[in-house]
């Protein structure tokens, strides 16, 4: 990645491959954490830390499903103290991502199922509360990251936190995640969208782009030209510029010359991601010098 050009790594923890119960964690995966760690600052990379994920449902302990809404949180603030002793001991942290994608409910989940629909095989989305009762929506969003980030804060001061976002988490958009941008701003030091413009609807993804403009930094934490051409998704790169302030996309492990021995759209898709990023990291990386 780094000979890529890249300067900050997502890495996506899996909760049950840290916490083993309540009070428990695995201590050979925070060895790990650390190693990475260290790794990322020989180096020179920074690491996005994005964590509670619950991506593979198969794997997701039973304890922690039937928690109540309280000791759920509990369990995450856990998960997040014992992260950031970790994280605070090394400069090459980035950041702190709360969840990828979390959601407050409209209304209770009477399937008490914590996690949204399967996509490619996996569970990205995930819901912070069951049932809101008579509560508000940000109220319950803000509640969980003042809850999480003062577990963070007792052992690590400084590192930058943040949260995913789905771009539908604009107050208003229809479909929401609750997670209202001007809402919870004041609790992060920046703001993350993922965003994936599509051919049918450009100009929809550069619409919620512009809602996040709220006051701090926004960047967009996820992108690929999913549901786009290539040429559709460097135009909506280059609109970024001088909006966003950082860009983070996808590697799956393996160079750009492998998926050009493969067939099919994922690997089409991957290399035009691939062959972009490290044709264009420089200039994305440089000050913007356009106008509004």
């Amino acid at each position: 990645m780094k000979e890529l050009g890249a300067n900050v790594v997502r890495v996506h923890l899996q909760f049950n491959r840290f916490i083993e119960s309540p009070t428990q964690t695995n201590e050979n995966s925070f060895r790990i954490l650390k190693d990475l760690l260290d790794l990322a600052e020989r180096v020179g990379l920074y690491l996005n830390l994005t964590g509670l994920g619950c991506y593979h449902k198969q794997d997701t302990p039973k304890w922690y499903d039937a928690m109540t809404e309280g000791e759920r949180w509990a369990a995450q603030g856990f998960f997040w103290r014992e992260v950031a002793k970790v994280g605070s001991k090394s400069p090459a942290m980035f950041c702190y991502d709360l969840m990828n994608e979390p959601i407050v409910p409209g209304k209770k989940r009477e399937d008490r199922d914590w996690l949204g629909p399967e996509f490619a095989g996996k569970y990205f989305v995930q819901f912070i509360t069951l049932d809101i009762g008579e509560r508000k929506r940000e109220e319950v969003a803000r509640e969980w990251i003042k809850t999480l980030k003062k577990e963070i804060r007792k052992e690590d001061p400084k590192t930058l936190v943040t949260v995913g976002l789905v771009p539908w988490s604009l107050k208003g958009s229809g479909m929401s995640s609750g997670f209202y941008p001007d809402r919870i701003v004041d609790l992060l030091d920046f703001l993350c969208i993922h965003a994936y413009p599509k051919s049918d609807d450009p100009g929809e993804v550069m619409e919620r782009l512009e809602g996040f403009q709220v006051g701090k930094p926004v960047v967009i934490e996820e992108t690929f030209p999913l549901h786009c051409s290539i040429e559709e998704f460097e135009s909506f790169m280059e609109s970024t510029r001088g909006v966003a302030a950082g860009w983070i996309g996808f590697y799956w492990g393996e160079k750009p010359e492998v998926y050009r021995e493969r067939d099919g759209f994922a690997a089409d898709a991957t290399l035009q991601w691939l062959e972009f990023f490290e044709k264009n990291g420089p200039l994305f990386k440089s000050p913007f010098q356009g106008g509004p």
